[in-house]
């Protein structure tokens, strides 16, 4: 019983790791993405906004 709670607190212990690291490279991501905003870089944002407007003047 006693390696059992070793094993699951184990597992426990690197869900989180992996949890903290995931979260960690998110925020790196979306510090990057702010820092590239202040500059002359298009977003992907910018680039979607005419997006779709090809295939509704095809249907008419």
């Amino acid at each position: 019983a006693m390696r059992d709670l070793i094993i699951l607190a184990a597992f426990y212990l690197i869900g989180l790791l992996l949890l903290g690291y995931g979260l960690y490279g998110l925020l790196q991501g979306r510090r990057e993405r702010y820092k590239q905003k202040q500059g002359v870089l298009v977003s992907s944002e910018d680039m979607l906004a005419g997006w779709g407007k090809e295939e509704e003047e095809a249907k008419r």
